[in-house]
């Protein structure tokens, strides 16, 4: 089959390949926000997607503590949250501190997720 690689290789051609010109401009507390060509918009979807899939086929493979299991499957929507945070609200009203909520969101994520694959057993050896 085409399988999730061959997916995510389609979404990539298409967001370089298709027409930029139109954007996913949304105007919120009277600001531009969100100027993204509506084609790259499948590849961020996916890009959430595609992780959560990946951490809930891991923790589904793993006998590890529940924790690793949450962690692993709230990491991706955690830097999801984040980045929707960053793109809508924090450009929307120019609050550092909403910035750095997003930033604290997203690196939450990473982190999170770092911390699960290093709780895997035999993952890194």
């Amino acid at each position: 089959g085409f399988g999730t690689v061959g997916i995510s290789l389609a979404l990539i051609a298409l967001a370089y390949a298709g027409d930029q010109s139109k954007k996913a401009t949304r105007t919120v507390f009277g600001n531009p926000v969100f100027p993204v060509p509506l084609v790259a918009i499948p590849l961020f979807v996916w890009g959430v997607v595609f992780n959560l899939l990946n951490a809930v086929n891991l923790a589904g493979h793993i006998n590890s503590s529940p924790l690793v299991h949450w962690g692993l499957i709230i990491a991706p929507l955690l830097t999801a949250a984040g980045g929707v945070v960053e793109g809508v609200l924090a450009e929307s009203t120019f609050n550092q501190w909403i910035h750095l909520a997003a930033v604290l969101m997203l690196i939450g994520g990473a982190s999170l997720q770092a911390w699960s694959f290093f709780q895997v057993p035999g993952l890194f050896v």
